[in-house]
């Protein structure tokens, strides 16, 4: 069963738990300060997870240019995601 993973911390350590959990299929959300971790969560994160960035963090802290637009959702989207996953596990 794949799981929707939500990471508000750009602590290397939640990171590196959250990592520990994640498998082909499931979905990362980084919200609030975690995305400030993009490029390296995006060069760490396992074959066959969807990484995505909330966009109104991405936009409060500035990072627009270092997060592809295809990778940003608004709280819509994170609703409907929240619906379509089971399983959401926050981090």
């Amino acid at each position: 069963m794949s799981s929707f993973h939500t990471l508000n911390s750009s602590e290397y350590a939640r990171w590196l738990n959250c990592r520990m959990t994640l498998a082909s299929g499931d979905l990362l959300l980084l919200i609030e300060d975690a995305v400030y971790g993009l490029e390296m969560i995006q060069a760490e994160l396992p074959m066959g997870v969807q990484l995505y960035c909330l966009h109104a963090d991405v936009q409060s802290r500035g990072l627009e240019s270092r997060c592809p637009q295809s990778q940003v959702i608004d709280y819509n989207e994170w609703v409907k995601l929240c619906c379509d996953y089971q399983r959401h596990i926050s981090w």
